[in-house]
């Protein structure tokens, strides 16, 4: 989150207002459909790594880790380029991307790595292995940063601030992906794909419920207004990311804790850990908003 905020300062200094609502829009795009191309996002992975941790089914998490990578793999494909075609095609009457086509083309490896490190994250969520979560994004951040800085610099405008975050998400991936495989078990068993997709629908109407309330504007000014609006919604939407930065740091231990403890069931202990959390969660943010 820090490094995101660093991402969009840096474009905001040297991009145009229309340029900088064109990454917005896109990066946009991304937010919104990678719930659905990775069937829930970090969630399910995470929930379910760590009932099989706490259950000793470790068997079950290779299985469940590779299903979810092809799935992800596949959905992701799928989605970038049906958006892609629709942008191409349609995108101009709307008044969406007009002039910045050749980003367009960039939409289909954003989702595909993107969602892949989202994955990523949610099985280190699952292990919680929040040391090599740090390690990982630290490492992939300080790049991001770097490229963004430079690019810009080098006035590659929106096309090197799309390809930043693209190279951010593939280090991170590659990252996770090293520190993942140390700690997957060997042995494999069957796990219930069922189960596990029904509560991916769910985690992922619940991240499109999300991110519709704090950032659908970035999707839907385009169609009544113009890309300088979009830019400077998301100049607004910064100030939010500083009262979000708390709940960043607490999520991902808050979900496979809860997790842990539901099913060795401790439902009390998980009760009484969340309303913890929330209350100082609370009396952090008040005075910061």
């Amino acid at each position: 989150s820090v490094s995101g905020y660093v991402f969009w300062i840096i474009l905001g200094n040297y991009l145009l207002p229309g340029e900088y609502g064109v990454v917005s829009f896109i990066i946009a795009l991304f937010s919104f459909l990678f719930p659905i191309s990775t069937l829930g996002g970090k969630s399910p992975p995470a929930k379910f790594i760590s009932e099989f941790v706490s259950k000793k089914e470790t068997s079950k998490i290779k299985p469940l880790v590779w299903f979810s990578v092809k799935v992800t793999i596949f959905l992701s494909l799928l989605l970038g380029i049906l958006t892609t075609v629709f942008l191409l095609f349609f995108g101009s009457y709307f008044g969406i991307v007009v002039g910045f086509e050749s980003l367009i083309y960039l939409i289909v490896p954003m989702l595909l790595f993107g969602s892949l490190m989202q994955i990523g994250y949610g099985v280190l969520m699952g292990f919680q292995e929040f040391k090599s979560i740090f390690y990982s994004n630290a490492i992939a951040a300080v790049i991001k940063i770097i490229m963004t800085f430079g690019l810009a610099y080098l006035l590659f405008g929106g096309f090197g601030g799309i390809i930043s975050f693209i190279v951010w998400s593939i280090v991170s991936f590659v990252s996770m992906f090293f520190y993942m495989r140390k700690k997957l078990p060997k042995i494999s068993e069957n796990f219930d794909k069922s189960k596990f997709i029904s509560y991916g629908k769910s985690a992922m109407f619940s991240g499109l419920m999300i991110f519709l309330i704090t950032q659908g504007p970035l999707i839907f000014l385009p169609l009544i207004s113009t890309m300088e609006s979009v830019g400077f919604f998301r100049v607004a939407v910064l100030f939010g990311m500083i009262i979000q930065f708390p709940a960043f740091f607490i999520n991902p231990a808050l979900m496979p804790s809860i997790s842990n403890f539901w099913s060795s069931g401790k439902k009390e202990r998980a009760t009484t850990f969340f309303n913890i959390t929330m209350k100082y969660l609370f009396i952090t943010l008040l005075p910061i908003v």
